[in-house]
Order: structure tokens, then C-alpha cells, then sequence
């Protein structure tokens, strides 16, 4: 096993993420602008990035802690770093780092795209429950306007 292969596997990951990320901007973008048909689509998309992503990290683990055994050290990349060559190591840091940003922009994705989904269940439920109280005044307890067939 080499660093090149963790590193070759750590990219890979990295453009899973990136997709992930695209998918959920475009989702977050459908959502705001009302375009709910585009929606179903997305939702596809997310989850075949995201599964595509998983394997990617489980690939990559995989990589990790098989190097980590050949160098005899913990699997986390510095670990790993510490144990190769200045030019190998310098470029699994760089990976790494490009690595932590993407993550970061992705768990930022996904906390504003819950607080949408949140806002969206909250105005539905908000909707619904208006609806409801304008339904019983229209044949009701309360209304006197009846539909018989």
C-alpha cells in the first residue's frame, strides 16, 4: 500500500462531496425559488452522490488503515504523514486540508438545508391548520352550510 493510492482515494472522496454539495445547493435553490417540480429529480440526485460519497470514504478508510498497519501507526492522517517521506507527506496534508474544507462546506449545506425543511413542515403545518379552521366554518359544528349527495 501506498501514500499515492490514499491520496488518489482521498481525491476521489473529495469529488464525491463536491457533487453532494451541487446537488444540495441546487435542491436549497428549487426549494427557494418554488421550483417544487425540480424537487423529486434532486432528491435522486442527493441520494446517489451521497451513496457514491459513502463508498468513496469507505474506500478511502480502507486505504487508510491498511497504510497505517504497513507503517505501524494510528490510521489518522497525521499519524500516517509523520511516517512518509517530506514529499508524500506534504501532499496527503494538502489533501487532507482540501479534505476539511469541502466536509465543512458540506455539514454547512446540510444545516441550512434543514432549517429550510424545518421552515418549509412549519409554514405546511401552519397552512394546513388554516385550512382546517376555514373547513369548519363551511358545514361544521359551528356552520350551517351543508353539501348533501
Amino acid at each position: 500500500m501506498s501514500a499515492e493510492r490514499l491520496i488518489k482515494s482521498t481525491l476521489s472522496l473529495i469529488e464525491e462531496i463536491e457533487a453532494t454539495v451541487e446537488c444540495l445547493v441546487s435542491q436549497r435553490e428549487a426549494l427557494t425559488s418554488g421550483r417544487l417540480s425540480d424537487i423529486q429529480g434532486l432528491l435522486q440526485n442527493v441520494r446517489h452522490v451521497a451513496v457514491r460519497a459513502q463508498e468513496a470514504e469507505r474506500d478511502r478508510h480502507l486505504k487508510a488503515v491498511a497504510l497505517a498497519q504497513q507503517l505501524r501507526c494510528d490510521p489518522s492522517a497525521q499519524a500516517i504523514a509523520s511516517h512518509l517521506p517530506e514529499d508524500e507527506a506534504a501532499s496527503l496534508t494538502s489533501v487532507v486540508k482540501r479534505l476539511d474544507i469541502v466536509v465543512r462546506k458540506l455539514r454547512s449545506e446540510l444545516e441550512i438545508y434543514g432549517r429550510l425543511l424545518e421552515e418549509s413542515c412549519t409554514l405546511g403545518e401552519l397552512l394546513i391548520s388554516r385550512w382546517r379552521e376555514i373547513g369548519n366554518g363551511f358545514g361544521g359544528p359551528r356552520g350551517g352550510f351543508e353539501v348533501r349527495g
